[in-house]
């Protein structure tokens, strides 16, 4: 075994100063010998090992690779997270689904990509008015051959600037100025119905996972039920108080409870899965959701009439009245086939040839520019004219005619969705009045079964009577909310939680 031994002798270094002392180690049975300097000598040895290896140099560069370092890291940090569903990881409520939705829903997406390409479009009608102006140059090298022995070389350069100004194109301009306009309306007003189309497509499959986790929990109590009253059958056979049939009878009740379980828990992972394709965001995190409060569905409906057509908050009637507004803007373009068209131009060049006198610089000094204002007034275009002003008339009946039916498809939507909301609220009422029902009769009949009074399968009747009771009062629950949504979304009001 190793041992170490410290011994203090005196010696001497010529290369510090005198007196020094040597701290002399011995590991097993080889010693080692290194200085011991004395407090002066050791802060200027720790003096130099400092200024040489912490210098200006390295400290900024190690300054920069940390900086850099942790730039770098929460870059990483924030790709790695990307969208969550819920910053625990665990519930996500309706508002941050509705958030969710709104932020990465790629249909949504596409409607803002849309309303910007008709921006851009008005951008494009409203800086026609600005005036044309384009720029020409030329160069060319010709010979000539005067006779079989002489040839002649030269070149010519030229350079022409051009501007023209539309003073009057029979309005069609301006009215295609105008059709940009009501374009882009309709589709701002398109955008927002799809934002409440997204909205109310994201409540109503937060509510359907909100259902199916419910009935999981049904299923598992309905599990421990029949685990309880699958050891009181034991019991009871083994006292010979209840035949052996009643107990395989039951361990299939378990089995068959336990199997709706697990259906109830794929059912609960697919709606899940349709869920995050609305959200547009992927996520292997399990996340739980709950039940909303009702006040988020039922504040305003309770108080209000359900028979309101809701026209004028419609936002895709509201889009087609523009569409209306546009094809109208289309008649007046056709019309501006038969009007004249005036414009302004000015013209300046200049050009150099090496035939003519005078050097390039002279030549080109001397330049010519011209200004005008030309009329170009159609005579006959084949009846061009007449056949768009026609198609364009047309076309506004068509766009008419959508919007009318478009109105008679919302009353029907209205109609539906307020006859639907006052359907879910009596069976809302039924649903819980059948539950009460249902509890008391499973309770009585597991009285009479303990005492011997009611056989296993009035028992199991019961079970499954309170079971698909429950599943009834959850489902008319939900519904009712859905419905409430639905109604909101017929009458072009939305559905904001």
């Amino acid at each position: 075994m190793h041992f170490i031994k410290r011994s203090l002798t005196v010696g001497w270094d010529d290369a510090f100063c005198q007196g020094t002392h040597t701290n002399n180690v011995e590991i097993g049975d080889a010693p080692l010998s290194f200085p011991l300097y004395s407090s002066e000598k050791r802060l200027w040895l720790w003096h130099r090992i400092f200024r040489n290896t912490f210098s200006e140099e390295r400290v900024i560069m190690m300054g920069r690779l940390v900086i850099g370092s942790v730039v770098v890291a929460g870059f990483m940090l924030a790709w790695l997270a990307g969208p969550a569903l819920a910053q625990d990881g665990r519930l996500v409520t309706l508002e941050q689904a509705v958030s969710l939705a709104l932020k990465h829903n790629p249909e949504l997406k596409q409607a803002v990509s849309q309303t910007r390409h008709s921006i851009l479009s008005v951008k494009m009608k409203e800086d026609a008015f600005l005036p044309m102006v384009s720029g020409d140059t030329s160069f060319s090298r010709r010979s000539t051959k005067n006779s079989p022995q002489s040839r002649r070389e030269y070149g010519s350069l030229g350079a022409t600037l051009d501007s023209r100004v539309n003073l009057f194109k029979g309005f069609a301009d301006t009215a295609a100025l105008e059709e940009s306009r009501q374009t882009l309306e309709f589709y701002l007003k398109t955008r927002d119905r799809k934002e409440q189309t997204v909205v109310f497509d994201t409540v109503s499959a937060y509510l359907t996972c909100v259902l199916k986790q419910e009935r999981i929990g049904v299923a598992e109590d309905n599990l421990e039920d029949h685990t309880l009253l699958l050891g009181q059958i034991k019991a009871f056979v083994a006292a010979g108080t209840r035949p052996v049939t009643d107990l395989y009878q039951q361990q299939a009740e378990m089995e068959d409870s336990r199997f709706n379980l697990l259906d109830a828990r794929k059912a609960f992972s697919v709606s899940k899965m349709q869920l995050m394709e609305i959200l547009g965001v992927f996520s292997a995190i399990e996340f739980a959701v709950m039940v909303p409060a009702a006040a988020l569905f039922f504040a305003d409906l309770d108080q209000g009439t359900f028979s309101d057509p809701a026209h004028g908050a419609r936002a895709d009637l509201r889009a087609q009245e523009h569409r209306i507004l546009a094809a109208d803007q289309k008649i007046v373009q056709a019309r501006a086939g038969g009007r004249p068209v005036v414009e302004m131009f000015l013209t300046a060049g200049s050009s150099y040839s090496g035939q003519d006198k005078g050097g390039v610089m002279e030549q080109m000094e001397e330049f010519s520019s011209s200004i005008g204002i030309s009329v170009a007034v159609p005579i006959f275009d084949r009846h061009l004219t007449r056949h768009a002003i026609a198609q364009s008339r047309i076309t506004r009946q068509m766009e008419a005619l959508e919007l009318e039916r478009r109105k008679n498809r919302v009353r029907t939507e209205v109609g539906e969705a307020a006859e639907n909301y006052r359907t879910t609220l009596a069976q809302e009422r039924v649903a819980r009045a059948r539950l009460a029902h249902a509890a008391k009769a499973l309770e009585s009949v597991e009285q009479r079964y303990l005492v011997g009074a009611a056989t296993l399968t009035e028992l199991t009747r019961a079970r499954v009577t309170h079971v698909e009771a429950s599943y009834g009062s959850l489902g008319a629950n939900i519904n009712r909310m859905i419905q409430a949504a639905a109604l909101e979304y017929a009458r072009g009001r939305g559905f904001k939680p």
